[in-house]
C-alpha cells in the first residue's frame, strides 16, 4: 500500500511539473531572433540606415500582430566592407545562433558572406544586392531586391526604342558591371550594336575622353549604370561639351545629389527603378500606411531600400510563424511563398532564391524624379 501511495505521489508531481511547463510556455512569448548585417557607418551608411528604418517600422507591426512571439533584430555593422561583413556573419552564426541573416545590401558584402551562409546552412536574405552572381550562391541564399538582369534588360529595351547603336560607360565594380553585362546581352541579342564600351573607377571625376568618343561616332543613346556622383558628373560634362545623346542609367541615379551636382544637365535622364515609388498615384492602403508611419517617425519619405527592409521583416514573421524557426523551415517557407503582398510590389522566389517582382522606368523632369512607364 505504501508503495502505491509513493507511485501515485510521483505521478501527481510529474503531472504538476508538466502542467507548470505548459503554462509557463504559454505565458512566455517564443523568441525569434533575426540577424541583420548593414553598412551603418562608412560611405554607404545612409543606405544601411534607410534599410534599418524600414525594418524597425515592420518590427513594431509584427510585435503587435504576433503577441505570442518575441521578435528581436540583432544588428551588425559591416561598414560597407566585405571583410567586416564576414566577421559579422560569423558572429551572428557562432555566438548569436540565428538561423537567418538579412540585410547585406551591397553586392560585394553579399557575395563575401553568401558562401559562409551556404556552408553553415543558414538562410541569407539580401534586401539590396543586385549582382547577378548571387543567383548561383546556393540553396540557402535569397534576395528580396531584384537582380541586375531585369534592370539591364529593361534599360536595353528603352535604348532600342531610340537607336540600334549605343554606347555603354559603366562603373568598374560589381554594381556597374552586372548591369552593363545584362544590358549588353539583351541589346545585342535584339540586333543592337554597341559602338563604345568603357569602364571607369569609383571616384573618377573626368569623363570627357569617353564623351568625346561618343560625340565622334554620333551615338544617340548611352547606358551609364553606376553610383550617383559619377553619373551626375558625366551628365554635367556631357552638357558642357554639347553632347545631345539620351542617357539611360540604373537605380543609383535617383538621389538628390544627382540634381545638386548635374543640375539642369540631369533633365531627361531615363533610369530603371524598383516598383516601390512614394510619388506614384497608384498605391494601396498598405503602402499609404507605411508611408505615413515612416514620414511621421523619420521626417522624410522612404526609398526602395526602406521598403525592402520592411518587406523582409514582414515576410520572415509570416514564414517563421507558419513554418517554424529553423533555417530549413525558413528556407522551405520562402520557396513556398506565392504572391507575397509587399510594399515594394507583390513577389515570390524562383528555384534560385531570386525574387520575381516588377520594375518601373523613371526619368528626370523639371528637376523631379517621375515615373515614365
Amino acid at each position: 500500500m505504501k508503495k502505491n501511495w509513493i507511485t501515485i505521489g510521483i505521478i501527481i508531481i510529474a503531472v504538476l511539473a508538466i502542467a507548470l511547463i505548459v503554462v509557463q510556455t504559454k505565458r512566455e512569448p517564443r523568441q525569434i531572433r533575426i540577424g541583420v548585417i548593414l553598412p551603418l557607418t562608412g560611405n554607404a551608411a545612409k543606405y544601411g540606415v534607410w534599410t534599418k528604418e524600414g525594418m524597425e517600422i515592420a518590427l513594431e507591426e509584427v510585435r503587435e500582430n504576433y503577441p505570442k512571439y518575441k521578435f528581436q533584430l540583432i544588428f551588425e555593422d559591416d561598414g560597407g566592407k566585405p571583410e567586416q561583413a564576414v566577421s559579422a556573419m560569423n558572429k551572428l552564426i557562432k555566438f548569436d545562433k540565428v538561423p537567418v541573416v538579412i540585410g547585406v545590401i551591397q553586392s560585394p558584402t553579399a557575395l563575401a558572406v553568401a558562401p559562409i551562409a551556404e556552408k553553415e546552412k543558414i538562410v541569407m536574405l539580401s534586401t539590396g544586392a543586385s549582382a547577378e552572381k548571387l543567383k548561383d550562391a546556393g540553396d540557402y541564399i535569397f534576395r528580396i531586391r531584384e537582380g541586375s538582369k531585369i534592370h539591364g534588360e529593361k534599360a536595353a529595351q528603352e535604348a532600342l526604342s531610340i537607336s540600334n547603336k549605343c554606347g555603354v560607360i559603366f562603373l568598374n565594380a560589381e554594381n556597374g558591371v552586372s548591369y552593363a553585362d545584362e544590358f549588353k546581352k539583351y541589346y545585342e541579342k535584339s540586333g543592337g550594336i554597341i559602338e563604345i564600351w568603357e569602364a571607369y573607377n569609383e571616384g573618377e571625376k573626368d569623363f570627357r575622353s569617353y564623351l568625346a568618343k561618343l560625340k565622334e561616332k554620333n551615338i544617340k543613346v548611352v547606358y551609364i549604370p553606376g553610383l550617383v556622383t559619377e553619373i551626375a558628373l558625366l551628365l554635367k560634362q556631357a552638357k558642357e561639351i554639347g553632347n545631345q545623346a539620351t542617357f539611360i542609367s540604373s537605380v543609383g541615379a535617383q538621389n538628390p545629389k544627382l540634381l545638386e551636382i548635374a543640375k539642369e544637365a540631369a533633365e531627361g535622364l531615363i533610369y530603371t527603378y524598383p516598383y516601390f515609388d512614394p510619388s506614384s498615384k497608384d498605391i494601396n492602403e498598405r503602402i499609404k500606411s507605411f508611408l505615413e508611419k515612416y514620414v511621421q517617425k523619420y521626417g522624410y519619405e522612404p526609398d526602395f531600400l526602406a521598403a525592402n527592409g520592411y518587406d523582409a521583416i514582414k515576410l520572415l514573421a509570416k514564414v517563421t510563424v507558419e513554418n517554424g524557426y529553423s533555417a530549413d523551415a525558413i528556407k522551405e517557407g520562402l520557396y513556398k511563398i506565392e504572391g507575397f503582398e509587399g510594399i515594394g510590389g507583390n513577389f515570390y522566389f524562383d528555384e534560385y532564391g531570386e525574387v520575381i517582382k516588377p520594375v518601373i522606368v523613371k526619368y528626370v523632369k523639371d528637376q523631379n524624379f517621375e515615373i515614365r512607364r
